[in-house]
């Protein structure tokens, strides 16, 4: 039996694989939005159905029902150099001022959502029907338009019954998908290929995975299409992504570090693909191989942006905004 605070490599690891998924995801993607690839926009698809919530979920494991302020100082410490970072990089800084202040870059909506998410918690802890609770917010939140990207207030509302769900469940599911039989590994291979011919034949609107914005900026007919799409996504979320946690290795490995490091390569992964993308993303074809190559080059990325180097440069910034309150 694990203790509550002990580090499980099963969660470790499972982090490192959706980290994976996520820096995969990205590489994919100019292709996906461009709709010039159909290979690449299936495995986007199918990624996109399930990588984001688990990672919530996971993020919830590791959450506790009171946050400390100087975890949640040091989370937004990272956000506000990354954002920074990356806003002199691409050359927004001043063209763009209010977005820079208002709208997360890319992955680094997760930051926010993260600290948003560990203030809602001890919150939801002592509402009766929780769980429900945060599903029904979760599907009404997309009726409002004003809710969207800024301040990552959507994909906040829309994702939190996931952490939620973590928060309680999921150390429980992590024991169960840790037991799961061959059988049971076999049949979550066929369900994703199953799932990757529907999405071939039958792709979900782009912009609608990402539960970034309002129903009607999202083009739905009504908000009861709106509605069935996200409680849809939730689902279909919950079940691929049981499934892909049974194919996580449960136990310690050599790559089993990386999934401490996540925090690190998700605000680095991004500068590094935009370095690529200018000298050799843009120059890719389209095929079977090529998804397959981008697959190798995701793995090479995730490993570099989890180097020791950044992970020391993080992890100060991190503990700095700790030291700063310690000593105020």
């Amino acid at each position: 039996m694990t203790k509550p605070n002990e580090r499980l490599p099963f969660l470790d690891n499972a982090k490192l694989g959706m980290m994976f998924l996520v820096v995969y995801g990205h590489i994919l993607e100019p292709s996906a939005l461009a709709g010039s690839c159909r290979v690449a926009s299936t495995v986007y698809f199918l990624i996109y159905c399930f990588h984001v919530p688990v990672w919530v979920f996971l993020a919830g494991i590791t959450s506790k029902a009171k946050p400390s302020p100087r975890s949640l100082l040091g989370i937004l410490c990272v956000l506000i150099v990354s954002q920074a970072v990356y806003f002199c990089f691409v050359g927004e800084m001043r063209r763009n001022f209010l977005r820079f202040l208002v709208t997360p870059w890319w992955a680094l909506w997760f930051l926010l959502s993260l600290v948003l998410w560990k203030l809602m918690l001890p919150v939801f802890l002592r509402v009766r029907w929780a769980l429900p609770v945060s599903v029904a917010l979760a599907l009404l939140a997309g009726c409002e338009s004003h809710i969207g990207r800024a301040f990552s207030l959507s994909r906040t509302l829309a994702w939190f019954p996931l952490f939620f769900a973590g928060h309680l469940y999921g150390r429980g599911v992590l024991r169960v998908a840790a037991r799961t039989p061959r059988f049971v590994k076999v049949s979550a291979v066929t369900t994703f290929a199953a799932a990757g011919i529907g999405l071939w034949f039958f792709p979900p609107p782009l912009q609608a995975i990402y539960e970034a914005q309002s129903y009607v900026v999202l083009g739905f007919s009504s908000v009861t299409a709106g509605i069935g799409f996200r409680a849809l996504h939730l689902f279909v979320a919950c079940a691929l992504g049981f499934l892909a946690l049974c194919l996580i290795p449960v136990g310690q490995n050599r790559f089993t570090k990386y999934g401490q490091r996540t925090l690190t390569m998700l605000v680095v992964h991004p500068l590094v693909l935009k370095i690529l993308e200018a000298r050799l993303l843009s120059h890719m074809g389209c095929s079977a191989l090529m998804v397959v190559l981008c697959a190798v080059l995701a793995a090479l990325v995730t490993w570099f942006s989890g180097a020791a180097v950044f992970h020391r440069a993080v992890t100060w910034i991190y503990r700095a905004s700790s030291r700063t309150t310690s000593t105020s």
